[in-house]
C-alpha cells in the first residue's frame, strides 16, 4: 500500500503536492507503524509465555546452577546418605471416621462410640496387653486374661493377635484414668468401624478372659462384661475347656457337675425345646 501511494502521487519526490496524496500518505504511514507495533507485541507476548513456562518447569527440574538452598525454601534438606529421591514416597493421607453416636459412657456394645484415638497395634504381648506404634503399651480395662505362659494363656494371646495384630483400632480412655503401676495405658479397645467390637468383651465371651473386678472400668461396661461371662462359663472353650477347666452345667446348683433337676419337656402339654426353661437352649444356640 505504501509503495502504491508513493508511485501514484509522487510522494517520494514531493509528498505535499496535493491534499489527497497527503492524506493517503498519513494513512499509509500510520498503517506501517501499526504493523510494526503488532509484530513487536507478538514478540513480547511470546517472550512472556516462554518465561512463564520456564518458571513453572523450573520447580520440577534442577541443575547445579539453579538448585535452591535450604534457607531459600524454608525447609531442611536431608543429606544424600539419609534418603534418595528415587526411594522417597509421599505419606498416604490418613483416613478418619466420625462417630455420630449419642453415647456418653463407653458400654462395650457393638456400635461406634464418640471420641477415641486411632492407633496401630504393632505387637500382642498377651491376651489383655498390647503394644502400639511408638512402643506405648496398653492394658485392657475391665478384663483379665491369663498370662502368656500359663494354661489358656497361649490361646488368649493368639486370639487377641488374630483380632488386632498390625491393625488400626480405636483406643478409648476412661476420664480420670491414665496409667497403671507398670506404666501401661489403661483403655478400652474397639475393633472395626460402624459395628465395632470391643476386644475385652470378645475375649470374655469366647472364654479367654474373665471380668476384672475392682478395676477402673466404668460400671456400665462391667455389667456388659459380666453378662458375656455368664454365657462363656457354660461353653467348653478357653479357660473352661480342657485341660484348663470345665464348663458349668445348667441346673447344677450344688456344683457337683450334674443337674440337680430334670424337666421332661416331652411330657404332655409341655412341648418346649430341651433346656429352654433353664436358659440352656438359648445359651447354646447362635440364633437366640
Amino acid at each position: 500500500m505504501f509503495f502504491r501511494i508513493r508511485d501514484s502521487c509522487g510522494i517520494g519526490n514531493n509528498p505535499g503536492q496535493s491534499e489527497r496524496c497527503a492524506t493517503e500518505w498519513k494513512r499509509a504511514t500510520m498503517w506501517k507503524f501499526l504493523s510494526k507495533a503488532k509484530v513487536w507485541a507478538g514478540v513480547l507476548g511470546f517472550l512472556v509465555v516462554v518465561g512463564a513456562c520456564n518458571q513453572v518447569t523450573g520447580n520440577d527440574t534442577t541443575t547445579p546452577g539453579n538448585t535452591p538452598s535450604a534457607s531459600s525454601i524454608g525447609a531442611t534438606v536431608p543429606s544424600a546418605s539419609a534418603t534418595s529421591p528415587a526411594t522417597t514416597k509421599a505419606a498416604a493421607p490418613s483416613v478418619t471416621f466420625k462417630c455420630h453416636s449419642s453415647d456418653t459412657v463407653y458400654d462395650g456394645q457393638r456400635t461406634c462410640h464418640p471420641g477415641g484415638e486411632l492407633v496401630t497395634v504393632t505387637r500382642v504381648i498377651d491376651g489383655d496387653t498390647l503394644e502400639l506404634a511408638g512402643s506405648r503399651r496398653v492394658r485392657l480395662l475391665g478384663v483379665d486374661a491369663p498370662e502368656a505362659d500359663t494354661c489358656a494363656g497361649p490361646g488368649a494371646t493368639e486370639f487377641t493377635r488374630s483380632k488386632v495384630q498390625g491393625q488400626q483400632v480405636m483406643l478409648h480412655k476412661k476420664p480420670g484414668v491414665d496409667l497403671d503401676k507398670y506404666g501401661r495405658t489403661l483403655a478400652y479397645i474397639q475393633v472395626g468401624v460402624y459395628f465395632a467390637e470391643d476386644l475385652g468383651d470378645a475375649l470374655v465371651l469366647e472364654g479367654w478372659a474373665k471380668p476384672y473386678e475392682g478395676g477402673n472400668a466404668n460400671p456400665t461396661y462391667m455389667e456388659h462384661i459380666r453378662s458375656s461371662h455368664s454365657i462363656a462359663e457354660y461353653r467348653p472353650s478357653g479357660l473352661y475347656g480342657q485341660p484348663c477347666g470345665k464348663p458349668k452345667v445348667y441346673g447344677d446348683d450344688d456344683g457337683d457337675g450334674d443337674p440337680d433337676y430334670h424337666i421332661d419337656v416331652d411330657s404332655p402339654h409341655a412341648n418346649l425345646p430341651d433346656g429352654s426353661l433353664t436358659g440352656g437352649y438359648c445359651a447354646r444356640k447362635w440364633w437366640c
